[in-house]
């Protein structure tokens, strides 16, 4: 861990705390294979963690280009609050990943890119890229 890591990565737990709002981050995995049907089924894992949503925009308000859509979302979490959620998990990983899911306001939303941002050595957030 690097000298800074433990500081940085509590003041974003922190802030994301007190600004943030409870969303349902969904780990999916591949289940066990069932010889009996052929195929593995799809399981998952909840935990709850606060995030700071916002919308992708540019700095004169127009939709960006590129692989980010109309509506898409930027979901920003504590690395910190995720991994401590996660550790309860028996199957889960802390780290985010594409095709994972997040549930906020009642919708679900498919993580399409993840941005890990580090401290110095480790990640104090992550910039998650939704898309319902």
């Amino acid at each position: 861990m690097g000298t800074l890591d433990a500081a940085v990565r509590g003041a974003a737990r922190t802030a994301l705390a007190l600004f943030g709002k409870e969303v349902t981050y969904r780990y999916l995995d591949t289940g066990a294979y069932d010889s009996a049907t052929d195929s593995a089924p799809q399981v998952y894992d909840d935990v709850t963690v606060h995030a700071v949503r916002e919308p992708y925009k540019s700095r004169f308000g127009e939709v960006l280009s590129g692989d980010v859509r109309e509506g898409d979302r930027k979901v920003t979490i504590a690395a910190a609050e995720l991994e401590a959620a996660a550790a309860a998990l028996t199957r889960a990983r802390s780290e985010p990943e594409p095709g994972d899911l997040l549930v906020m306001d009642g919708a679900t939303w498919q993580v399409i890119h993840v941005d890990r941002q580090d401290a110095t050595d480790e990640a104090a957030i992550y910039a998650i890229h939704v898309r319902k």
